[in-house]
């Protein structure tokens, strides 16, 4: 909504000749939502009764190593859409699809698909260092990342987004030293200007 320098609800506002004027009459006009906790790649796996009630294995993880770019793409562009249907604005994605030589940059993706509806968006990267005994044995897809890994990746998305690791609790299984690491970057991150968002809605 934009009104003129002194103008008030009495006063009518002579709208400027490049702005596009959405007739509300009869609506009720409120601010946009903010989502702040959303798994865009789980759009595709909605109504699998396999999965009700039980933990990861049973529903994400087991489709996770079929999830190829195509697919990926597409979950992230259905969960969105449902999103600015229902009136929102903002989306922190906390994304964890990520492993050794993954052939496809879902961080990338995640921001395109976001930048295309025109949306301000947030990645929480996830990221998995250690192998428990869910992972022995299983696909490369369902594998973790070495920690060099994880970290070269969140550096990367940094990069262009200012944004960094911020760790509110460590893993048991994470060293001291990880942990370490991990702050350093989230501390630079910090310092840096405000994340930037990509495109703002009108």
């Amino acid at each position: 909504m934009r009104f003129s320098p002194g103008s008030s609800s009495n006063k009518a506002v002579i709208p400027a000749p490049d702005i596009h004027i959405v007739d509300c009459s009869g609506c009720v006009v409120y601010p946009a939502w903010v989502n702040t906790h959303h798994h865009l790649f789980q759009s595709l796996l909605k109504g699998d009764a396999a999965g009700i009630n039980l933990p990861l294995t049973a529903t994400p993880y087991r489709f996770r190593q079929h999830m190829d770019e195509y697919m990926f793409r597409l979950a992230a562009r259905i969960g969105l859409i449902e999103l600015v249907r229902s009136g929102t604005c903002t989306v922190a994605d906390h994304n964890y699809i990520y492993y050794p030589d993954m052939p496809f940059d879902g961080s990338a993706i995640l921001f395109d698909e976001a930048d295309k509806l025109g949306l301000r968006f947030v990645l929480c990267r996830s990221g998995q260092t250690k192998t428990r005994d869910l992972e022995q044995g299983l696909p490369k897809a369902l594998k973790p990342e070495s920690y060099e890994q994880f970290l070269a990746s969140v550096e990367k998305d940094m990069a262009p987004t200012t944004a960094g690791p911020a760790p509110t609790s460590g893993s048991p299984t994470s060293s001291s030293s990880t942990l370490r690491r991990s702050t350093s970057s989230a501390s630079l991150a910090a310092a840096s200007p405000p994340c930037r968002s990509r495109k703002r809605p009108a």
